[in-house]
């Protein structure tokens, strides 16, 4: 279950939403705000440019091994997957 805290966007409403078992990709609040612009579609929602230059990331140590060791078994001619729960 996720709660929502719509505040900033409805005054007066609050959503609480069960997500079934077989989506296990929505964890969080923004996995469900970006299932329902996919649902509404990208195309209709307001486009607007950064107001922020913004600042260069930086990859953590554990993102920068975890590339190294993707690199080192895609060239050993493994191949990743990611399977979907069967519930």
């Amino acid at each position: 279950v996720i709660s929502i805290d719509t505040s900033d966007f409805f005054k007066e409403i609050s959503f609480t939403v069960s997500v079934p078992r077989r989506r296990w990709d929505i964890t969080i609040e923004a996995d469900l705000f970006e299932e329902i612009a996919r649902i509404y579609g990208y195309d209709r929602l307001p486009t607007s440019l950064p107001k922020d230059d913004g600042t260069a990331g930086e990859l953590t140590v554990t993102q920068k091994l975890r590339r190294q060791v993707r690199t080192i078994a895609e060239g050993a001619g493994l191949t990743e997957i990611i399977t979907y729960a069967l519930t």
